[in-house]
């Protein structure tokens, strides 16, 4: 996922955001009082009429158009027409079996004292239904089904389109399946159940329980990024394609965590079915040597599906501006937060990360490194200045290879040590040690690549002595 989630999402759908962090919205007038819940106007959510989904009638439509962010602002594009529905209506493509609309899944979550939500299982309310085109000539209002479910698709098969470019490149997104969903929150407090809301905007990433299928979702309930910025996240470039980046890693290195045992993939039947969910160990100062390992590939998860989706955009900067609070903390190129707090991983994080000291609260969005997307926060920038000060002159797509294959050996020492019990720290030095044996920089400049990389890891010894 984009949105950095509640416990229920924990290295599952792969959360990707900071600031549209809330799975609702609290209204608590003091510590003691924690049974306010705040009731959501109908306006603030984003409804679709009861016709969208499943029509019982389809319509051939040509040359539909959607909507795309570019950083700047929001323009039309025209469907390519291998996206384009066919006559039964259904919106599958090349690469997509089909999509399904208002699959709608609920959890029940605790207030605590502090306003944190403790969220249990997720189950499901409606399975939804088969998408179908319902409207004629692609006149689709812009938060339409049709029109989220076909420029998801649009952005999925561009990354895909990407991948495929690249000679390590395992796997398409031939086997996938998009689902237009919603997430409700259950809130029970000290008192009885208050009320159902819905989560904000929100993309995920997900095996299917029965069979390879790559499932993605987007969530467009919420607003609040778009009376913002004027833009919905599945609109955005980078956050589809950083969902892709989530099926590339599980590519080539899903399979052999799986093996020893380690969970980072939430799985997802079509039928609504979850299971094998990795979820956010309750006592987080006496982590198992399972759970540190879990957490660590999963913050590495998250760090290479966003290398991933800024390669995929050629590596430019500014690719999730507007995106209200992602725009600097998780762009790749910005050495900043949005807060301008520099982007450098020391000791103290690392101990807040691995469970040796308590996280300190903000409300801006920065990066509190007790999760997993803090991880991406906090080292896209510095692993993604080490790859292009390594690799002068090298291509976006020769970059992503090069962290392809740190991938693939990972996977290996995995497989032939049978272990997985391997520190955020060893995880990264496997990385960076792949980055400079693939260096093309001159010999004279590489010492100060690699002093310039160091001095934004001093909390990870292995990592900045990989730097060679």
């Amino acid at each position: 996922m984009l949105v950095k989630a509640q416990s229920q999402f924990f290295g599952a759908a792969i959360c990707f955001s900071f600031a549209l962090n809330s799975c609702g919205v609290l209204n608590k007038k003091s510590s003691d009082d924690v049974q306010e819940v705040r009731e959501v106007a109908l306006d603030e959510l984003m409804l679709f009429s009861a016709e969208d989904p499943g029509c019982g009638t389809s319509v051939n439509v040509t040359n539909p158009l959607v909507w795309r962010w570019d950083g700047t602002s929001a323009s039309q594009i025209e469907v390519p027409a291998e996206l384009t529905p066919g006559p039964d209506g259904e919106l599958s493509s090349k690469g997509v079996l089909g999509s399904i609309s208002n699959l709608s899944t609920e959890s029940s979550c605790t207030v605590s004292d502090n306003s944190d939500l403790d969220c249990g299982e997720i189950r499901i309310k409606d399975e939804g239904k088969i998408l179908k085109s319902c409207r004629p000539n692609g006149d689709y209002a812009r938060e339409s089904l049709e029109a989220v479910s076909l420029a998801s698709q649009v952005l999925l098969s561009e990354a895909a389109a990407f991948y495929q470019t690249i000679p390590e490149s395992k796997r398409s997104v031939s086997d996938s399946i998009l689902l237009v969903q919603r997430l409700d929150i259950i809130h029970r407090t000290k008192g009885p159940l208050k009320k159902t809301l819905a989560i904000s905007d929100n993309a995920s990433f997900a095996k299917s329980a029965k069979s390879e299928n790559s499932i993605f979702s987007v969530y467009p309930t919420a607003k609040k990024t778009f009376q913002e910025s004027g833009v919905h996240l599945w609109e955005v470039p980078f956050v589809l394609s950083h969902e892709y980046g989530h099926n590339v890693f599980n590519a080539h290195l899903g399979h052999a965590l799986k093996t020893v045992g380690v969970k980072i993939f939430r799985h997802e039947s079509i039928n609504g079915i979850l299971s094998d969910r990795y979820t956010v160990p309750r006592d987080m100062f006496n982590l198992s040597e399972s759970d540190r390992a879990e957490r660590a590939f999963g913050g590495v998860n998250e760090l290479f599906a966003d290398l991933f989706a800024y390669y995929a955009g050629k590596g430019a900067s500014g690719q999730l501006k507007g995106v209200h609070s992602l725009e600097t903390t998780r762009d790749p190129s910005s050495a900043v937060t949005k807060a301008g707090v520099p982007k450098i991983f020391g000791p103290s994080e690392l101990d807040i990360f691995e469970g040796r000291a308590e996280p300190i609260k903000k409300s801006n969005g920065d990066p509190e490194f007790d999760s997993i997307h803090d991880i991406a926060a906090a080292l896209g920038y510095p692993i993604a200045k080490l790859l292009d000060d390594s690799t002068p002159g090298a291509t976006n797509m020769d970059r992503i290879a090069v962290l392809i294959k740190s991938l693939n050996k990972l996977a290996a020492e995995v497989v032939s040590t049978r272990s997985s019990a391997k520190s955020l720290d060893e995880i990264l030095a496997v990385i960076v040690r792949t980055i400079s044996e693939n260096k093309t920089v001159a010999a004279a400049e590489s010492g100060k690549v690699c002093s310039d990389f160091q001095a934004l890891v001093p909390g990870l010894e292995r990592t900045a002595a990989a730097c060679q």
